[in-house]
């Protein structure tokens, strides 16, 4: 009974940890917040959720190396 009892506090546990909000969710939450409470314009809200949305630049660069385009020199 007791083996069965921590194998289910592990499992819930990994399961929380694995359910966690994103870092960026909380971030564009404070940025939802400021704008809200007038701290941050239409023009510089959006441009700052724009940055936190966007996929990272290096994605492309590292897609033209696998693929042979461009080489490390």
């Amino acid at each position: 009974m007791t083996k069965w009892f921590l194998g289910m506090v592990v499992s819930l546990t990994l399961a929380g940890v694995a359910c966690s909000r994103d870092k960026k969710s909380d971030q564009i939450a404070a940025l939802d917040d400021a704008y809200k409470s007038g701290i941050l314009s239409k023009a510089e809200y959006e441009a700052k959720r724009a940055a936190l949305t966007a996929p990272p630049q290096t994605t492309a660069l590292d897609d033209a190396y696998k693929s042979g385009v461009l080489t490390k020199a």
